[in-house]
This record gives structure tokens, sequence and C-alpha cells, in this order.
């Protein structure tokens, strides 16, 4: 399922994926405060290790119907381009591929769940 999900997900035209929109974790009640310098990063720079970085998500649907199934259902589709650096230097780009099945045939709800970390751990 898996090889031909993917050669179906990179068949899709351009126009069907839609850029993916995640909410935010909370509101904030007082006044937002601003972003601490992030220390790991520049680290990670000048150490000059590989890191991968997430630049977008899309998402995408179509039908599938498994081979022995009687019933179709909705594939959603989320795609993720992803950097690979290594210092300065972007080495190349890579696009993942995630696969959600579904029952659900509303065209509108996506069905994709929130992620725990930005990057799947490999």
């Amino acid at each position: 399922m898996s090889s031909i999900g993917v050669s179906r997900a990179e068949g899709l035209d351009e126009a069907c994926y839609k850029p993916l929109k995640r909410k935010s974790k909370y509101t904030v009640r007082t006044q937002q405060r601003q972003r601490p310098q992030n220390v790991k990063e520049r680290i990670v720079q000048q150490r000059e290790f590989e890191n991968l970085r997430l630049e977008s998500e899309h998402v995408a649907e179509f039908r599938y119907q498994p081979v022995k199934c009687k019933r179709e259902y909705r594939m959603v589709v989320l795609r993720k381009n992803i950097s690979h650096e290594k210092g300065d230097a972007v080495l190349f780009p890579e696009i993942r591929y995630f696969f959600y099945i579904s029952k659900i045939s509303t065209p509108g709800e996506t069905g994709v769940p929130e992620p725990k970390s930005p990057l799947p751990s490999l």
C-alpha cells in the first residue's frame, strides 16, 4: 500500500494540495511574550551537524479502495517539505508523505491528527 500510496500522491495535480494550517495550542489571555533566542539551533549550525528543517506542509485527499475491500475510503495525504542542512548550507530538499485513511466522506474535514513533534523520528 505504501508504494501505491506514494505513487498516487506524487501523481496528484499540484492544485489538489492545500497548505496545512495548524491550530494554535492555546490562546494568549494576557499579552504575548517575545520568543527567547534559540541557542540550540545556533550551536547545531556552528558545529555543522546535519539538521532537518520543516519548510512547509500540504494536505490533499483522494478516494482509495483496497483490493480485498468492497468499500471505498478517503485517503488523506500529508506532504512535508523538509530541507537537510549542514551548518549554513542547504544540502538537499526531501519530500515525505504521511497517509491517513478515513471513513469520513466529507471533503471539508482533513482528518489529519496533530503531531506530537514537527518531524517524526526514523
